[in-house]
């Protein structure tokens, strides 16, 4: 019976301390003191407590010591990891998940302060941030005019905090964009008024990274044609395709840029049906130097306009008149084995086709040597389109 007394003593006494602390506090298994912080080392608590001298940004880190207990804040160079969010004491132990926030000023230092105003910092601890990186022009128009919303495309925007207002500046060229949002991976500006086509996209940061886009506003270095040296003339190119640089008529699209090469009419259907050779441009010299041994760095992209959805009429030729006829096709495959943009009706658009959907019609990448645009295609209908710009551009 003494013993069952005994213990019953005990359980209240652990119930009434339990029930007087503060549930809410993480250190309340620890003494806490107002000594000096002392750092014994940082660790990965994920990988057994490994000794670590830097991390990575989200990385979660473990401080060890003594006296942590009371901390009040951490910096890790000049960004917060701001408390209980990204720190935590835990039984007396400094748990630290590193922000996902840029610093502006790298000291590579982390500094942990306590209520009591005692200070220490870690020295030579180094957080490895990511790169920003710059695409260029994407989305579903990427040809855009000056005074136009156009989409870049990247990576860690909102890291390296690419926004008017925290200091972010786009440039196309040598003049300032506007910018309208930005994501981690996307930013959308206004293309200024006086901006050039082929001129380059700069991304600089408030913290100081600067980029160049891989591919310019309007880029220009492989682009095979743009018809607008058929200005003017608006012949008849084969059967119901014409070069066309009017304001609309007839339901055609404005162009553009100038003139677009447009097809109006009711396609018979058959490969032999209209004939070959739109276009014809032999001896090419604007395409990449290494798109027959790294194909698969680039996209084929075009602006197009359609009234209705494409049919398998338009053949784009690299190596026509061999046997081995490198090509690819414009049409919209709702079996999805041709990874082309899907149609938006009525608007000009970007065509988008991994060239290394380029192929042999033997097998295998075939080689890329010239450009050709051929009106022949096994499925008959209405027609009503256009195509600008074939060009090729980087992933």
């Amino acid at each position: 019976m003494k013993i069952k007394i005994l213990r019953m003593i005990f359980l209240c006494v652990v119930v009434i301390v339990a029930v007087s602390c503060n549930k809410n506090d993480a250190t309340w298994l620890v003494e806490t003191t107002d000594s000096p912080i002392v750092v014994e080392k940082v660790v990965d608590p994920t990988s057994y407590d490994t000794p670590v001298t830097g991390a990575s940004l989200e990385q979660l880190i473990k401080v060890i010591g003594t006296n942590l207990a009371n901390t009040a804040s951490v910096y890790i160079n000049d960004v917060e990891a701001e408390m209980p969010l990204y720190a935590n004491v835990v039984n007396g132990i400094l748990y630290i998940r590193v922000p996902y926030i840029a610093p502006t000023i790298v000291d590579n230092k982390i500094k942990i302060t306590d209520k009591n105003g005692n200070t220490t910092e870690i020295p030579n601890f180094v957080i490895t941030l990511p790169h920003m990186q710059g695409n260029g022009p994407t989305g579903q128009m990427e040809w855009v005019e000056p005074g136009k919303e156009l989409t870049i495309s990247g990576d860690y925007f909102d890291l390296y905090r690419m926004d008017e207002t925290t200091g972010g500046v786009v440039k196309i060229g040598n003049q300032n964009a506007q910018i309208v949002s930005m994501s981690k991976t996307e930013i959308k500006i206004i293309v200024p008024a006086s901006a050039t086509p082929n001129s380059d996209i700069t991304l600089i940061s408030p913290t100081g990274e600067t980029v160049i886009c891989k591919n310019r506003y309007r880029d220009g270095r492989w682009l095979m044609t743009d018809f607008n040296d058929k200005a003017g003339n608006g012949s008849l190119v084969y059967s119901n395709w014409i070069y066309q640089s009017s304001a609309l008529a007839n339901g055609d699209p404005e162009p553009v840029d100038g003139t677009y090469l447009l097809y109006s009419g009711v396609y018979p259907g058959g490969y032999s049906a209209q004939g070959w050779g739109v276009l014809d441009m032999f001896g090419l010299s604007t395409i990449p130097d290494n798109i027959n041994t790294e194909r698969d760095q680039y996209y084929f992209k075009f602006e197009a306009w359609t009234e209705f959805p494409p049919i398998m009429f338009c053949r784009f030729e690299f190596e026509s008149w061999d046997p081995n006829e490198t090509r690819t096709w414009w049409h919209y495959d709702n079996s999805g084995n041709i990874p082309v943009t899907a149609p938006v009706l009525g608007q000009w658009y970007t065509v988008s086709i991994p060239a290394e959907m380029i192929t042999s019609n033997v097998g295998g990448i075939g080689v890329i040597k010239c450009f050709r645009i051929v009106d022949q295609g096994s499925t008959a209908g209405a027609v009503h389109a256009a195509i600008d710009n074939p060009r090729f551009s980087l992933k």
